[in-house]
């Protein structure tokens, strides 16, 4: 499949290239390992010059259905996959032990 853009603002576009490791201007990667680790007061600060980057990382960690919808309008999928939870989140109906379609084994007992 290849990279449509059309379909996206600037900040989609870099979330698309900083998540692929795709070559960006070293400004844009300091940015955006900015972005990864500023706190909420320094996202606000950063939204004032970068609002298109910050409201897509803010979507991306915060929003489940963001990125397979970014992935779908730039024609990198088909159809939205299913979102990865991982062990213990308890999101999606997850009891918190297993992944989706994963099977718990049965505990041991042992008797003294």
């Amino acid at each position: 499949m290849e990279l449509d853009v059309t379909k996206l603002n600037m900040g989609e576009i870099e979330l698309l290239h900083w998540q692929y490791d795709s070559p960006m201007s070293v400004f844009k990667t300091q940015l955006w390992k900015t972005i990864t680790c500023a706190d909420n007061a320094n996202l606000g600060r950063l939204k004032a010059g970068y609002p298109d980057q910050i409201q897509a990382y803010i979507s991306f960690v915060g929003d489940p259905k963001f990125w397979p919808d970014v992935l779908i309008r730039a024609g990198l999928a088909k159809k939205a996959p299913e979102p990865v939870v991982a062990p213990g989140n308890n999101v999606a109906g997850n009891d918190g032990g297993e992944l989706p379609g994963e099977k718990k084994a049965p505990k041991k007992e042992y008797g003294h």
